[in-house]
């Protein structure tokens, strides 16, 4: 994740102008070659049309499985606008919301927890697995790709685990 960023800030801008005008076809292929950078400028152009955002989704997921805190955040996007032909699901939102905060995006937490309070308590228990279930597809994916877990970082104080034998 904060490889991602650092490498997407150490891309050249004349690289980036270069994935940025590349046909579908060309940076299609470069996404599919494992590129995240070009995995999320892909996911971006498919977002942006109007019955493709699926689609788009899916190269955000990509990217976002290589750290791209960023590709999750486009993801809760799509789900609050209901864009791409998406539809528009706030639960979806926010627990992507959630995921770029684990990611290490703690201003998520802001726009997520706005949301969080129009929700039921049973909305905010699907609203916790479903955050989690994202989280381990993200890993999954990460591990198969490079043999290694997505490094993220939890909210403060769930990484503190309480040892029941200290009581």
């Amino acid at each position: 994740m904060a490889e991602w960023r650092e490498a997407t800030l150490q891309v050249p801008m004349r690289v980036r102008d270069a994935v940025v005008r590349m046909s579908d076809e060309e940076l299609r292929a470069l996404a599919e070659a494992g590129d995240p950078f070009a995995q999320f400028e892909f996911g971006v152009r498919l977002a942006h049309n109007r019955d493709r955002g699926v689609e788009g989704i899916e190269w955000f997921m990509e990217a976002a499985s290589q750290g791209s805190i960023e590709a999750a955040q486009q993801i809760a996007m799509i789900y609050l606008a209901g864009a791409g032909g998406v539809e528009r699901d706030r639960l979806a939102a926010v627990a992507w919301l959630q995921v770029a905060q684990a990611m290490g995006d703690w201003t998520a937490m802001y726009p997520g927890y706005n949301l969080r309070r129009e929700f039921s308590r049973e909305e905010l228990m699907l609203l916790d697995i479903f955050e989690s279930e994202l989280l381990q597809e993200l890993n999954r994916r990460h591990v198969e790709r490079t043999g290694q877990p997505l490094p993220y970082r939890p909210r403060p104080g769930t990484d503190q685990l309480l040892d029941p034998g200290d009581g």
